[in-house]
């Protein structure tokens, strides 16, 4: 699972609608459904599962309703509810995975292009 080039993704799509008033964000949302779909894999799977308790059944339902926002956005090709779903539910859980200084470096380079 490439969760560092998935967060790329999202936090470059944040940066198109954010800083440059793009409004594809429907696109970047597309290009990123395979790496959604490979983290939901290994997020929900049943290997996470053993090692979870209370915190992980938690994340789970918050993963759930990400993508359920990201689902409803695209159904009803719905700009505003698939950029806050990106901004402020996506981007945010994806960055409980990183360290601080990953983070960081991460954005750098989504920058730096």
């Amino acid at each position: 699972m490439e969760l560092a080039g998935l967060y790329q993704k999202v936090f470059q799509a944040c940066i198109d609608f954010a800083v440059y008033q793009k409004k594809n964000i429907r696109e970047h949302v597309e290009g990123a459904l395979p790496l959604l779909e490979e983290f939901s894999d290994v997020f929900l799977g049943e290997q996470m599962e053993e090692t979870g308790g209370e915190d992980y059944q938690y994340l789970q339902m918050v993963w759930m309703d990400i993508l359920k926002d990201i689902a409803l956005g695209l159904k009803e090709n719905d700009r505003i509810l698939l950029e806050d779903t990106v901004e402020y539910g996506l981007k945010v859980f994806l960055e409980l995975f990183f360290e601080e200084q990953e983070l960081k470096e991460l954005k750098e380079a989504c920058v730096v292009r």
